[in-house]
C-alpha cells in the first residue's frame, strides 16, 4: 500500500487524527506487523472521476477480542497514486473490545 500513495498522502480514519505523508504512513502500517491477522471482506468497489469507495467488513481482534466493523472507505486519486484515503466507521464498536 505504502508504493500506492502520494508522497504527500493523507489517511484519516473520521473519528480518529489524520495521518500525513508517506513516511507517517509507513509507520503507522508497520504498527499492525505485531497485531494478529485480521480478515477483511470486501462487498463493493466503485470507482470514477478520480475516486475509489469500497465497502467492508473487518474481522479483526482488539485487546484479544474479536471484532467485526463495518466500514465505507474513500481513495482519491492523482496521478496513479492515492492522494487522500478516507474510512468511515463507527468507533463505538472498536472501543467495546477495550471495555
Amino acid at each position: 500500500i505504502i508504493d500506492a500513495l502520494a508522497p504527500d498522502a493523507v489517511y484519516h480514519a473520521m473519528p480518529l487524527t489524520p495521518i500525513a505523508g508517506r513516511e507517517a504512513l509507513h509507520a503507522w502500517v508497520r504498527s499492525f506487523e505485531d497485531k494478529p491477522p485480521g480478515r477483511l471482506l470486501v462487498h463493493r468497489v466503485v470507482a470514477g472521476d478520480g475516486a475509489v469507495v469500497t465497502e467492508r467488513t473487518d474481522y479483526i481482534t482488539l485487546n484479544g477480542k474479536p471484532v467485526e466493523l463495518p466500514i465505507c472507505a474513500v481513495f482519491e486519486l492523482a496521478g496513479g497514486l492515492i492522494t487522500h484515503w478516507r474510512e468511515y466507521f463507527d468507533l463505538t464498536i472498536a472501543q467495546a473490545a477495550y471495555r
